[in-house]
């Protein structure tokens, strides 16, 4: 069998010094250096609830989200996130936080923090609302008393998300940093906008089966990789659109569009499988999920790498079961979303708030 010599382990007595070294089968499997580091933080869900999903970060390493006790029907409560502190519970507005369901969807560096609350199981409306750094909770004007949702805030303090309109489904609008409610598209019956560029300049969406920009007032189709559905998740202030998109056989690919240059889809974890792209920061990293060995994988697409989130750096059998997604990039480059707890972990539930940083070598 052979075997090498590394200086750091036995002890080698050689002219009077002592040297450390050590002998280690060259048989034994190894796993290559890559050219970027993972670190992974998992962070418990609230006492007495057994999940927890992170929808946001900033770079201050805050995490915002939801925690809530499986099945997934169980009463949701919006959740801030600071490692090496107890999680703590957002307050909701109305009737009372043990009748309501809250998320918490987008953050401003500042401190704000956006998302919607509604009644349990889903009785009564749903209210967009405003968690401000005081502690108080604004809730944000809508188009009909059906209510609406909150998905993405920008450090500006513009607010997108959609609402119901009279008399049809809902549609995209956008809350000025004073509250004041503006539909995107006045002739879209069912659209919703889901993300926003640092500056304002650029939203993304759905609208109906399809993905929109938005920007200089005007809604754009975003295109397709040659299948039906389209939906934009995110969009950063180079016009640069991510989402998921089928394709004419109907796989479904996480995609980045260009503001010149079109749409392509972005590289899968296993190819002939779903993947999507749910966020992208303005130095262009765009994170999601991926189909990986054992289901679904948080994946991000860095600087020309694909990345497998929750097995990098570990064997494959090593890596079963992590069932995790990124959802959210800070504009440092910070990754938060959710991941399958591990051994070890200072986490207390079965699936953790997960913080990812990557880093080049």
């Amino acid at each position: 069998m052979i075997r090498e010599c590394r200086a750091w382990s036995r002890l080698l007595a050689l002219g009077g010094l002592t040297i450390l070294v050590d002998c280690k089968d060259s048989s034994a499997p190894r796993l290559p250096l890559l050219p970027y580091v993972v670190t992974t933080e998992l962070l418990s869900p609230l006492p007495t609830r057994d999940i927890g999903d992170a929808y946001a970060v900033s770079d201050d390493s805050v995490l915002v989200g939801t925690s809530y006790h499986g099945p997934q029907d169980s009463a949701r409560r919006a959740v801030w996130w600071t490692p090496g502190q107890a999680p703590r519970a957002m307050l909701a507005t109305a009737p009372s936080d043990s009748t309501t369901n809250s998320w918490a969807t987008g953050l401003k560096s500042a401190g704000v923090v956006v998302g919607d609350i509604s009644l349990y199981a889903c009785y009564g409306p749903t209210l967009p609302v405003r968690w401000n750094p005081d502690g108080s909770v604004d809730t944000l004007p809508t188009l009909d008393s059906r209510g609406g949702w909150a998905h993405a805030v920008n450090d500006l303090g513009q607010i997108v998300g959609c609402s119901y309109v009279p008399n049809e489904q809902f549609s995209a609008v956008m809350w000025s940093p004073g509250g004041v409610i503006a539909r995107l598209d006045s002739t879209a019956a069912t659209s919703c906008a889901n993300g926003i560029s640092s500056d304002g300049k650029y939203v993304a969406g759905s609208l109906g089966a399809h993905g929109f920009v938005w920007t200089a007032g005007r809604i754009y189709d975003i295109g397709t990789l040659g299948g039906v559905y389209r939906v934009g998740w995110g969009v950063n202030r180079f016009g640069e659109v991510v989402g998921e998109s089928s394709d004419t056989s109907g796989l479904v690919s996480a995609f980045k569009r260009f503001e010149v240059g079109g749409m392509r889809a972005l590289p899968s974890l296993t190819p002939g499988n779903n993947s999507a792209a749910y966020a992208v920061n303005d130095s262009g990293q765009v994170v999601g999920w991926g189909w990986g060995y054992d289901g679904q994988r948080a994946t991000t697409w860095y600087h020309g790498y694909l990345i497998d989130l929750a097995t990098v750096g570990a064997p494959n059998d090593q890596a079963e079961r992590l069932y995790s997604y990124a959802r959210a990039i800070s504009p440092s480059g910070l990754i938060a979303g959710f991941q399958e707890n591990t051994p070890g972990s200072q986490c207390t539930g079965g699936i953790c708030a997960a913080l990812w940083r990557v880093k080049l070598r």
